[in-house]
């Protein structure tokens, strides 16, 4: 609804003149122009005058009265306002005009308008406060209806006090002064606080997770109130999600991330939420819903922001680890590249998001034994993070000490490798705590460290330490539990040679593979290990039972179970 405003007086002096000028011609003075959509003009009595017309015929009306002199000379102060208006703001400032108009009651509609009516015809009486008796009498006319306290500034006064005493009523009789200290938290919330949360779930620290705990339940209570705005409720739904994530409570993030995207209240916050969900079924395991948001979320920041925006790659550096993780490692590769040319473009080389990238491709090279790419980038990575002071720049030197070690592993230099993880391991338990599930692929590193140096009892322990700790957070069914469960068994048949033993560990490589196939691509290192594996085992038992097993799962050398011939098991464990 259009709210009275000050300039609204200029513009109806404006229109109440030139109909006045209208009505008072006289075909001695020439001839009228004829206006489309305005009809002919009535004087009901000496102090009531009918008009009926619509807003763009009462513009081409002061529009042409504006070429007469005496027109010009009595509205030569609001004459100049009307004109610098652009011809389409002019339709509606006269339109906006009328509403004032028939809200102060110095016009009378005949015809009720209805609400959301579109014909802007307008049918109304304007009551004048001098008889019109003669053209001279129009100067008199304007004069008391817009003068300094005429009627014009009662009725304003009139209507503005009528309105402030119905809203303290309402007020009065309405207020639940407790929805409204929440609103007005919320509101606080959403604009003071929410900006200042860290745009990285790595920069959630223990202590600001700790912190944000109690946050959280005003905050949930807060979301759920009728009273909240749609514009903050969707700012705090998508900030709990996102702490929910740091904290790994997925099933709590997952469902106010969700909450979020039904609001449908911009295109931005959907993009954000598609990403955020995009996460969270990567770390599940849901590869293909994971690059379904992920793709989507990238499709709508980029039509948003443009190409060179911190969204955009944070999108594609997403899609890039989901593939890296799914074994497509030339699709991965070209959206690392891609990601780390935005961050540079954005941050420039030394920012620790690029540092961030390097890691993920640094890691990719070493999937597909381009070794020395590889130790050149974690080398870069290092080089950036420990110049960082940042918060944001210290959980990544986790994840480069990690590859670093592995590549120390390769080459034998034990004692490095070790040493790399365990530096790892204590960055993150310094930052994270030391429950966060992102311990258990540092601490899987560690233990291929002491499988190596022959240390297997200290390595199955940290992979039990490992799976239990992923089954607590995402569940049986994590592509990671089925990773560390092949390596698991692979350590229990490397440890003892007794039967009940290698049949755990059989059954181990059948779980995993139950959990890889379906996420996996076929020929996944991952996937061969485990096959491997039990080839090797059914071997060594020697069971002619266990061989027909063997065949009759689709393990062997014949057609797997997931239609593909499998190859002559090439792959290391380590």
């Amino acid at each position: 609804m259009t709210r009275p405003l000050k300039r609204h007086k200029v513009y109806a002096e404006l229109l109440i003149a030139a109909l006045l000028t209208r009505l008072t011609w006289c075909s001695a003075q020439g001839k009228f122009p004829g206006i489309q959509n305005l009809k002919r003009l009535q004087l009901l009595d000496e102090n009531t005058l009918k008009v009926k017309g619509t807003p763009d015929a009462f513009v081409r009306l002061i529009t042409w009265c504006a070429q007469l002199e005496n027109f010009n000379e009595n509205q030569g102060k609001n004459l100049p306002k009307f004109r610098w208006l652009d011809p389409k703001q002019q339709y509606p400032e006269i339109r906006d005009t009328l509403s004032t108009l028939a809200k102060y009651r110095l016009i009378q509609d005949r015809v009720p308008r209805r609400q959301g009516y579109s014909n802007p015809m307008r049918d109304f009486s304007l009551s004048l406060p001098h008889p019109l008796t003669s053209p001279q009498n129009q100067e008199n006319i304007l004069s008391s209806l817009f003068g300094e306290g005429k009627v014009w500034d009662r009725a304003k006064s009139h209507y503005h006090y009528n309105r402030g005493k119905a809203k303290r009523r309402k007020t009065k009789e309405g207020v639940n002064f407790a929805l409204a200290a929440q609103k007005a938290f919320c509101q606080a919330m959403a604009t003071e606080v929410i900006p200042h949360f860290p745009d990285r779930l790595s920069n959630y620290t223990k202590e600001a997770l700790t912190g944000l705990a109690d946050i959280i339940v005003t905050l949930e209570t807060a979301i759920k109130l009728p009273c909240v705005d749609a514009k903050d409720h969707g700012a705090l739904l998508l900030s709990v999600g996102r702490v929910y994530l740091a904290k790994q409570q997925l099933d709590e993030a997952q469902k106010a991330f969700e909450e979020c995207l039904t609001l449908k209240l911009n295109r931005t916050l959907a993009a954000d939420s598609r990403h955020w969900l995009g996460i969270i079924h990567h770390q599940r395991g849901n590869y293909n819903q994971a690059e379904q948001y992920f793709a989507k979320a990238l499709e709508q920041r980029t039509q948003l922001h443009g190409e060179k925006h911190p969204d955009v790659a944070a999108s594609t550096h997403a899609l890039a680890e989901l593939f890296s993780d799914r074994g497509q490692f030339p699709e991965a590769e070209t959206r690392f590249e891609r990601a780390r040319s935005l961050y540079e473009a954005i941050y420039g080389k030394k920012h620790s998001r690029v540092a961030c990238v390097l890691n993920g491709l640094a890691a990719l090279y070493s999937k597909t034994d381009r070794r020395e790419q590889a130790e050149c980038l974690y080398n870069k990575a290092l080089d950036i993070l420990i110049k960082k002071s940042d918060a944001e720049a210290y959980p990544h030197l986790a994840a480069t000490q990690q590859g670093l070690g592995n590549l120390h592993l390769d080459q034998g230099e034990y004692h490095k490798a070790e040493l790399f993880h365990q530096d790892a391991i204590k960055v993150i338990e310094e930052f994270y705590g030391p429950n966060h599930p992102n311990l258990a692929v540092h601490k899987a590193s560690l233990a291929l460290t002491y499988k190596t140096l022959g240390r297997l009892t200290e390595a199955i322990e940290l992979y039990q330490e490992c799976i239990k700790s992923l089954n607590s957070t995402y569940g049986n069914n994590h592509p990671q539990v089925g990773m560390y469960l092949s390596d698991l068994a692979w350590l229990i048949s490397e440890e003892s040679n007794e039967l009940d033993k290698l049949k755990l560990a059989v059954s181990f490589f059948h779980k995993s593979l139950s959990i890889l196939t379906p996420v996996l691509e076929p020929n996944h290192p991952s996937i061969r290990n485990a096959r491997k594996g039990l080839n090797v085992l059914y071997g060594r038992i020697g069971n002619r039972e266990s061989g027909v097993r063997s065949r009759e799962s689709g393990i062997g050398n014949r057609e797997s179970g997931t239609g593909t011939k499998v190859a002559q098991p090439i792959e290391r464990w380590d």
